[in-house]
């Protein structure tokens, strides 16, 4: 069925509009906003440069943070950004930016799992955590890509969810941000992520 494989991300982002958009520009991050953006989101832990990346490989950092400020739009990736939150955010969002949407990706192809959310000025609109053992859990109304994934259309025999994790990921990345990663056969990305730069920085 083309499930997507390999695919792991963490990624927060904070818009003024639609993220794609914003990212299809072909932008390239300024080192010092990028700093800033990194460390709202993780104080007192932003360290040494390192070498920049394609947002393609910047989405699933190694013991580091990749981010970029733009016009309208804050997009930080790391995994201590993500990790520890527990069930709590899906009632208040720990991740408000400067702009009005905020948007929570993270994807595991390892384990099968995914997890997104939008807010609205830090109100929740929607949240789904998928996986292939546990099922799914959800807040708020599905999303226009979501609903062939919640009728059946993709329905698989060996996930406790009613769709593989992972191929709603995908839908999910290039719904709310524009591209993918391993591709899925019903997402069109709207952009190449090797064309958009971030600033990398050591965790301390």
């Amino acid at each position: 069925m083309g499930e997507a494989m390999g695919a792991k991300n963490a990624i927060v982002v904070s818009a003024a509009a639609d993220p794609a958009e914003i990212l299809r520009a072909g932008l390239v991050a300024e080192p010092d906003s990028a700093r800033r953006a990194a460390e709202r989101r993780l104080p007192g832990r932003v360290g040494q440069r390192l070498a920049d990346l394609p947002l393609a490989d910047a989405v699933n950092p190694r013991d580091a943070v990749y981010a970029g400020a733009f016009d309208g739009l804050e997009i930080v990736c790391a995994w201590e950004v993500v990790n520890g939150r527990g069930t709590d955010y899906p009632d208040g969002c720990p991740w408000v930016g400067p702009y009005r949407w905020t948007y929570l990706h993270v994807m595991q192809s390892a384990v099968d799992v995914v997890e997104f959310g939008v807010w609205d000025r830090g109100k929740l609109q929607r949240w789904v955590a998928a996986s292939i053992e546990h099922g799914t859990a959800q807040e708020g109304e599905p999303l226009a890509f979501e609903r062939p994934y919640w009728a059946g259309e993709y329905d698989v025999d060996h996930s406790a969810a009613p769709f593989h994790p992972m191929r709603l990921g995908e839908a999910a990345l290039g719904a709310l941000f524009g591209f993918v990663q391993e591709g899925a056969p019903d997402v069109d990305p709207r952009f190449d992520p090797f064309e958009v730069t971030l600033a990398g920085f050591a965790l301390t």
